[in-house]
């Protein structure tokens, strides 16, 4: 055995070292200084000197290619970066919405600005997949949602003009695209919203249709993909609430994030739950406090990491190359629980804003009001799904 290690080590030293250094991650350090960005290895010595400015260099994480902006005193370059060195699609990045596309799978987009179209450069620089699309989302699992033939309109404006503030695309169809390019299906438009695309199936029958969708794609096959929204109210409903009125802590415990916060108006924060988890289970998280009635509502939402430090190792898996939630993998859910007054005096209507012109109020709006709300956040984990934030009154 002690041979086999060793020539084991000596095969990884000759054959596996440069794989090795491919997929050592750089990671971004700031020159307050300087007011500059730059890229340190996991031992800290400084790859790439604090040269790049915020705003388009976004990933917290450097596997193997990155979107940076360099100025100097008279102008700007923006360009993606290799780790050798090498700049590729100068002035061709892809940005929406303030923020810059992140290494995804080998894949960032890139945007050709003369025909205001999407493409994908991989990780060697590449144009794996040529800029035809008017959108894409970043690859997951092998596969992106994009949008072709569609026409740029006003977001907000009837006319037929180009000249307002903010541009969107408008008609055109979805299409599921794999990684060689090729169109599996196509008319998406009635996709959830909340798809687990790292739950593909092909061609697979006797699915649970409560929580799984299928769509049709071409040459006669299917594909099928988990609803990640209806999974949770599933998973909320027969596995986190039994649990609850179970009261048996063991079980219990596996359902509550390692990094649980506690809020309340009386108390910031804190994780006094894990010295003292009796007295937070009774008090807090108790079945009754899931119950609606007429004064009580309960909505199930789509929740974010973004209200947590996610500067805590323990979040660290959770984020992408940029720092940000990555939703496609580990989905987060709020339960949202409205408690509600009666009114002093009825809604006046004429006070209030008529955002839609078909809006009236029900009977109830008229003579009750929101009083306050208590929030539990839940997150998807590699071990299911977990309670990682908690917001009540008291």
């Amino acid at each position: 055995m002690v041979k086999f290690i060793l020539v084991f080590n000596i095969v990884m030293l000759y054959h596996g070292l440069a794989l090795g250094q491919k997929n050592d991650v750089w990671i971004r350090y700031h020159d307050k200084a300087k007011n500059l960005y730059g890229y340190k290895d996991l031992k800290g010595k400084i790859k790439i000197s604090a040269k790049f400015e915020k705003f388009f260099t976004q990933a917290d994480s450097f596997y193997n290619i990155i979107s940076v902006k360099e100025e100097n005193l008279h102008n700007y370059k923006t360009y993606y970066l290799l780790k050798n060195g090498k700049k590729v699609g100068l002035d061709s990045l892809y940005i929406l919405d303030y923020t810059v596309d992140c290494e995804s799978e080998g894949k960032i987009r890139f945007q050709n600005r003369k025909n205001d179209r999407i493409g994908f450069l991989d990780k060697n620089g590449k144009a794996v997949i040529p800029a035809i699309y008017n959108y894409a989302t970043p690859f997951y699992n092998g596969v992106s949602r994009a949008l072709i033939n569609a026409k740029r309109a006003c977001w907000d404006e009837k006319e037929d003009t180009l000249n307002c503030e903010h541009l969107a695309w408008k008609g055109g169809i979805q299409v599921l695209v794999n990684d060689q390019n090729e169109i599996l299906a196509d008319s998406l438009h009635n996709l959830p919203d909340n798809i687990n695309w790292y739950s593909l199936k092909t061609n697979q029958a006797d699915l649970d249709t409560s929580i799984w969708f299928t769509i049709k794609g071409k040459n006669g096959n299917t594909y099928s993909f988990i609803d990640y929204q209806k999974e949770f109210k599933h998973w909320f409903e027969t596995k986190f609430l039994s649990a609850l009125k179970s009261n048996n802590q063991e079980n219990l415990k596996r359902l509550f994030f390692s990094g649980l916060q506690i809020k309340s108006e009386k108390l910031v924060t804190s994780n006094s739950y894990q010295k003292n988890f009796n007295t937070f289970i009774r008090k807090i998280v108790t079945p009754e406090r899931f119950q609606s009635n007429s004064l009580k509502e309960i909505n199930i939402m789509n929740g974010d990491l973004m209200f947590v430090d996610i500067e805590k190792p323990v979040y660290k898996k959770y984020l992408d190359a940029c720092g940000r939630h990555q939703k496609e993998k580990f989905p987060a859910f709020l339960i949202a629980i409205n408690y509600y007054v009666k009114r002093k005096e009825p809604l006046i209507l004429k006070s209030f804003p008529q955002v839609d012109a078909n809006w009236k109020p029900s009977e109830f709006d008229i003579n009750f009001e929101l009083d306050y709300q208590e929030r539990f956040e839940f997150l998807k984990t590699s071990d299911g799904y977990k309670l990682f934030e908690v917001y009540v009154k008291n």
